[in-house]
C-alpha cells in the first residue's frame, strides 16, 4: 500500500510540473500554460489546427514569446498574455492579420519595441492592465484603420513617443497609469474628430524634457478627471469636454475649446473657450489661434447683420 501510494503521488508532481498546451479546447483559441517551477521559457505557438485564431500564455514566473503564427492561410488575430510573476520578453513580429494584444497582470515588460510593429495597419483591441513597462516604443502613427487603446494600472517608465493622430477611429481609455515621455509633442486624436472618444482618468502625464512640451487631444468627446500633467501644455479641442480636479506642475497649463465644456475644481492655468460644433476644427497646435480668429469673425458678422435685418424691419413699418 505505501509503495502504490507513493508511485500516484510523485506521478501527480511530475504532471504538475509538465507545461500544458491547449489546442482547440476553447473554441478558436491555442493556450499556453507555462510548467511550475521553470524559469523564463521559450514560447512558440505549437498548435496547427487551422481555425486556431487566438494564442494565449499564461501562468508564468518569466517567460518569453517569440512566435504566434501556426502556419495556415487563416492566421492568428489575437494575442494574451497573462498572470506573470516577474518579467515578460515579446519577442514577436506581428503581422497585419493582429488585431487585439492585451497583456494583463505582467510584473514587468523590459521593452516593447517599434521594429516588431512594422506590418500593423490596426489594433481593434490594445489592451494593459497591472503591469510595469521598462520602455516602450510603440510605432501609433503607424495604425492607420482603427485604434482601441485601453490602458489601465499601467506604469510606463519611459515612452519614446506619444502620436496617436493617423488612425481613423480611435477610442483611448487611460486609468490610474503613469507615463513618462521622452519627448517630442505628444498627439491623441483621429484623422475624423466625430470618430475620437478620449478619456483620462486619475493618471499622470510627465515629460522627461526641461522645456514644456505640448499635448494635444482632439475628440468627439474627451474627458479628464484627477490627472496631473509636469511640463505640459494641454490643448483640448472637443464637442464635448470634462475637465474636472486636474492639477498642473511644473508651468503646466490647460487650453479648452469646445462646444459643451465642464470644468471643476482644478489647479492649473486655464483657458475656455467655447465654439459651435461647426466652427470646431481640428488644426495643429500652431494654427490654434487661426481658427480662433475665424470663430470670432464669423461671431461679429452675425450680429452685424442680425442689426441690419432689424433695422430694415423697422424702417418698413
Amino acid at each position: 500500500m505505501e509503495i502504490g501510494l507513493t508511485v500516484i503521488i510523485c506521478f501527480t508532481l511530475i504532471a504538475g510540473l509538465k507545461a500544458e498546451h491547449e489546442c482547440g479546447n476553447v473554441p478558436d483559441t491555442s493556450k499556453y500554460t507555462c510548467p511550475v517551477g521553470e524559469n523564463n521559457p521559450v514560447v512558440s505557438n505549437e498548435c496547427s489546427g487551422k481555425d486556431l485564431t487566438t494564442f494565449q500564455v499564461s501562468s508564468c514566473v518569466s517567460v518569453t514569446v517569440n512566435k504566434i503564427e501556426n502556419g495556415h492561410p487563416n492566421k492568428v488575430t489575437s494575442l494574451r498574455v497573462e498572470n506573470v510573476t516577474n518579467e515578460l520578453h515579446l519577442e514577436v513580429y506581428f503581422e497585419d492579420n493582429i488585431t487585439s494584444i492585451e497583456l494583463l497582470n505582467i510584473g514587468r515588460i523590459p521593452k516593447i519595441k517599434d521594429v516588431y510593429f512594422g506590418n500593423v495597419q490596426r489594433i481593434d483591441n490594445f489592451r494593459i492592465e497591472n503591469t510595469r513597462i521598462g520602455y516602450l516604443d510603440l510605432p501609433f502613427n503607424m495604425f492607420t484603420k482603427t485604434m482601441k487603446l485601453i490602458l489601465k494600472n499601467v506604469v510606463i517608465e519611459e515612452l519614446s513617443t506619444l502620436e496617436i493622430e493617423n488612425a481613423k477611429e480611435l477610442d483611448v481609455t487611460i486609468i490610474n497609469c503613469q507615463i513618462k515621455i521622452n519627448g517630442g509633442h505628444a498627439y491623441l486624436k483621429a484623422t475624423n474628430k466625430e470618430r475620437a472618444s478620449i478619456k483620462l482618468i486619475n493618471t499622470t502625464f510627465e515629460f522627461n524634457t526641461p522645456e514644456v512640451m505640448n499635448l494635444t487631444i482632439i475628440g468627439k468627446s474627451v474627458e479628464i478627471s484627477h490627472c496631473t500633467f509636469v511640463r505640459t501644455f494641454v490643448n483640448v479641442i472637443g464637442e464635448k469636454s470634462v475637465i474636472r480636479n486636474t492639477y498642473g506642475g511644473e508651468k503646466s497649463s490647460l487650453r479648452i475649446e469646445s462646444y459643451k465644456t465642464e470644468v471643476h475644481d482644478n489647479q492649473i492655468s486655464t483657458e475656455t473657450i467655447e465654439r459651435a460644433p461647426e466652427i470646431i476644427s481640428s488644426p495643429p497646435v500652431d494654427e490654434v489661434k487661426n481658427t480662433t480668429g475665424a470663430g470670432t469673425r464669423i461671431s461679429h458678422s452675425l450680429s452685424l447683420c442680425l442689426i441690419g435685418v432689424s433695422s430694415i424691419f423697422i424702417i418698413r413699418m
